[in-house]
């Protein structure tokens, strides 16, 4: 990982090399002598990696925390949920899209949960609405024997065994 952020900056660490190559060169040219330019160059050099690992430690430490607790999650949806909010701008972002993103999940969830639910509740009311008739009819068929009476259970019961 520190290696891809490493290379990610690399343009600015170019940048920065190559502005301690001008300033050592300008530094030359005013005839400053070698201590001048080896103190300067020095101190440019340890502000540079200083700043350097001031960025890039954060990250590091985030994104190995993100990835060592994806790893461990079983829903992956709850990462955001493990993670502390870390103190840089990109991640902090990055915090905050993928708690949407699991609001988001949540709330779809939920819905689809809420529609399974009105359609089992609908499902059970439409069996309900059709075993009344046929209940009633069979009260009717052995409250009334005849003939067409126990043709009538006898359909009843073939309707009710479906």
């Amino acid at each position: 990982m520190l290696k891809k952020l490493l290379k990610e900056q690399i343009w600015a660490i170019l940048i920065y090399l190559a502005m301690m190559i001008f300033s050592g060169w300008i530094l030359m040219a005013y005839h400053m002598g070698t201590q001048a330019l080896i103190f300067f160059e020095s101190c440019f050099f340890v502000c540079g990696v200083a700043c350097l690992l001031i960025y890039l430690l954060p990250r590091h430490r985030f994104y190995q925390e993100a990835i060592r607790a994806e790893k461990e999650l079983e829903e992956k949806y709850m990462l955001y949920d493990v993670l502390e909010p870390p103190g840089f701008l990109e991640g902090q972002i990055l915090c905050s899209l993928m708690e949407e993103a699991g609001r988001s999940m949540k709330q779809q969830v939920s819905a689809y949960e809420r529609a399974s639910r009105e359609y089992r509740e609908y499902i059970e009311a439409w069996v309900h609405e059709v075993k009344t008739p046929i209940a009633s009819g069979k009260l009717l068929a052995e409250n009334n024997p005849s003939e067409q009476m126990d043709a009538m259970a006898s359909e009843l019961t073939l309707i009710h065994g479906v």
